[in-house]
């Protein structure tokens, strides 16, 4: 049973009973989260966003605070926090700037709890390990990457739905393109 709604609004439904007996209530002002992100009628942007820079950020901390050698922190920042910006790389609209505030914020963390000296050359600090530098990984950078390899593939895609999406987008640079502007 649902009230009226012009097509494409909101529908208000008073309750649809589901083959289980349980009774499906109408999604409430704070919306649902799906697959990790919070949607209501449309993806809640300014929340998500807000919730995976504070969960970013807090597990920067955490693993600054654990005392682990130089190589082996830097490699938990990248796998356990940057993780949760990657998550999110093409489900949300981020800015260049917000993207940046977070690479500066990591930058300050990381000072405070002993991992980085605040006075360190800070491209050495996204220089790979192999050229000497720590390795870590820009938030920016990950998020624009991962942008790109979505790009590649509903591009590259066979189904027809994603053809069509494909068809309507603008082809920046590759994935690999990309990689091999960022190394140099």
């Amino acid at each position: 049973m649902c009230g009226g709604a012009d097509e494409g609004g909101k529908v208000d439904w008073y309750g649809i009973v589901l083959p289980n007996g349980e009774v499906m209530k109408e999604v409430g002002v704070n919306g649902y989260r799906y697959l990790g992100v919070m949607e209501g009628a449309d993806i809640m942007h300014k929340e998500m966003k807000e919730k995976v820079k504070e969960e970013y950020l807090r597990r920067v901390k955490l693993v600054a605070r654990s005392r682990l050698y130089a190589g082996n922190l830097i490699k938990g920042v990248n796998a356990w926090a940057v993780s949760v910006v990657r998550y999110s790389a093409g489900v949300l609209n981020w800015t260049k700037k917000e993207l940046r505030a977070m690479d500066v914020r990591t930058r300050k963390l990381l000072p405070m709890f002993g991992a980085f000296h605040k006075k360190s050359s800070v491209d050495r600090l996204y220089m790979k390990r192999k050229d000497g530098g720590r390795g870590l990984i820009s938030v920016r950078e990950c998020v624009r990457a991962e942008e790109a390899s979505l790009q590649e593939y509903v591009v590259a895609s066979e189904e027809w739905m994603l053809k069509v999406v494909g068809r309507t987008m603008v082809v920046g640079e590759t994935s690999a393109e990309y990689k091999e502007r960022v190394e140099r």
